[in-house]
């Protein structure tokens, strides 16, 4: 499945969200796909509060992911696996209902 990382999410009422607001609360930043899921697989495990040390199986495997997000010019090809621990770390990691929806209904299908 493609995916296009660069597509910005939306609020509810169809205003893209922002990672980053200029004063007037314009955005600056817009929260993306790619910033959304990168910032997840990069970010640890976290369990009864405390961060949880990955393994080096599991930090390449992420730093791989993030950076063919990052480096992608286009939609890239992602396996039905790689949609499924995006999605599992995105709802680990964000805690709004918003960013955890718009993300995975980005990553239906995938």
């Amino acid at each position: 499945m493609r995916i296009d990382f660069s597509q910005t999410l939306q609020s509810i009422n169809g205003v893209p969200l922002a990672l980053e607001a200029n004063e007037d609360g314009t955005v600056k930043t817009p929260a993306t796909l790619g910033h959304v899921a990168a910032a997840a697989v990069m970010a640890p495990k976290v369990v009864d509060g405390q961060a949880q040390p990955a393994s080096g199986q599991e930090a390449l495997r992420a730093l791989s992911i993030a950076l063919r997000i990052f480096e992608a010019k286009a939609p890239i090809e992602i396996t039905p696996e790689e949609a499924v621990y995006l999605r599992e770390r995105i709802a680990e990691h964000w805690t709004l209902p918003i960013v955890v929806g718009r993300s995975w209904q980005m990553l239906e299908g995938a």
